[in-house]
């Protein structure tokens, strides 16, 4: 996790690495805060503890996928 932001940096132009690794992190954030809430939503809707584990999932899936398809970075020669 420690070098996780360093990762996040670095996939940004230099003009707005700042902008970009804290917009990433805010959305982070309110993943993290809204999350708990929506499984509750599913929960009292009736799904059950498999849907919901799969629900949540599939933003990690999704989030997997974008990196993987994402054209890689190279650091510029000095």
């Amino acid at each position: 996790m420690v070098g996780f932001y360093a990762v996040i940096a670095a996939s940004f132009p230099t003009e707005a690495r700042g902008g970009g690794t804290g917009f990433v992190s805010g959305v982070g954030r309110g993943g993290a805060a809204l999350g708990p809430v929506i499984a509750g939503f599913m929960f009292q809707a009736g799904l059950g503890l498999s849907g919901v584990a799969l629900a949540m999932a599939l933003g990690s899936l999704i989030a997997a996928a974008a990196i993987i398809g994402s054209p890689t970075a190279t650091a510029p020669k000095a």
